[in-house]
């Protein structure tokens, strides 16, 4: 019966990143990157905000793995190679900005806006206020986002703005890195029995992906 409970929440959540994923299509500045259609500084604006989720990626893990105890330690140990992972991830944004003319002193010293500030506090402010096992949402989400929309939007971009070298590479190098990322923390997810644990889950990634919605929306603004 457990396992049955377990399935019947991974087939919820997977059900429900199916329709979100449908609405994620649609989003301007999404439909515009894949059409082939961003400007250079449109995708600047975005690496220079991304370049900060990017970066609070792994403290963040970090801090979660901290503050999960012995009874979820699969979760822990996980979260903890995780946060060792995102270690430097940020350089292939800093690289990218670089190939598009941004010092990487002007990367590294800007402030996000006001939807990406959001996004980057909001995980942070989860693990303190809610369960951290929770945040399995975030990994599930972003993971499975890259793995099937990363490479192509790389391509496209690359195509776009005529980049013969470099500024593309953190959508390439993600798109190669997160391929085996959902079933990793899909095994992860499969391994919680205890229903609070799921609904915090669930929690962390609806309101993770309403985030990053709005943060992509407020590129076309």
């Amino acid at each position: 019966m457990c396992y049955g409970l377990i399935m019947a929440f991974w087939d919820e959540l997977n059900g429900w990143y199916v329709e979100e994923a449908r609405k994620f299509q649609e989003i301007p500045f999404v439909r515009r990157a894949f059409a082939g259609g961003l400007t250079r500084p449109e995708y600047v604006h975005f690496l220079k905000d991304y370049y900060h989720f990017v970066r609070s990626a792994g403290p963040v893990y970090s801090a979660c793995a901290a503050k999960i105890d012995y009874r979820f330690a699969r979760v822990r140990d996980w979260f903890a190679k995780c946060a060792f992972k995102e270690i430097d991830h940020d350089r292939f944004v800093v690289s990218d900005l670089k190939a598009l003319g941004i010092p990487e002193a002007e990367t590294r010293q800007s402030r996000p806006g006001t939807a990406m500030d959001a996004l980057c506090c909001y995980n942070f402010g989860f693990i303190e206020q809610h369960h951290p096992v929770g945040l399995l949402g975030t990994p599930f989400l972003m993971g499975k986002l890259s793995a099937v929309y990363s490479l192509h939007a790389s391509q496209k971009i690359k195509e776009a703005l005529n980049l013969k070298e470099g500024g593309a590479s953190f959508f390439e190098a993600h798109g190669h890195l997160d391929r085996e990322q959902p079933e990793d923390v899909g095994l992860v997810i499969q391994s919680i029995a205890e229903t609070d644990m799921q609904a915090e889950i669930f929690l962390n990634a609806k309101t993770l992906f309403a985030l990053y919605v709005g943060f992509l929306r407020s590129l076309s603004d």
